[in-house]
């Protein structure tokens, strides 16, 4: 499956005119937009009556790593990193 994502990706890369820069990818990123049914389902906690729960900023961490030798096929991960709170009994920590 991710080999798959993988070669998916790339062919929506190239299909634009860009080469993929694996390289840039690494680190935390701040997710603006997403049509990510699992995330969006976060905000339908929210949504509910009399919920308490506050969605904060949704993140995600990714880390790459290259073979030894620097051929072969990279390996990464992806960490979903959410800010949720219960006022009034969290304080927002930024």
């Amino acid at each position: 499956v991710a080999s798959d994502f993988r070669a998916l990706s790339q062919r929506l890369i190239e299909a634009k005119g860009a080469k993929a820069e694996l390289d840039l990818l690494p680190g935390l990123w701040r997710l603006e937009y997403t049509t990510a049914p699992d995330v969006l389902s976060l905000f339908d906690l929210e949504r509910l009556p009399l919920s308490p729960v506050r969605v904060g900023d949704i993140y995600q961490r990714y880390s790459a790593t290259t073979p030894e030798g620097g051929s072969g096929e990279r390996s990464g991960s992806v960490e979903n990193i959410v800010k949720l709170s219960l006022p009034p009994f969290t304080v927002a920590n930024d």
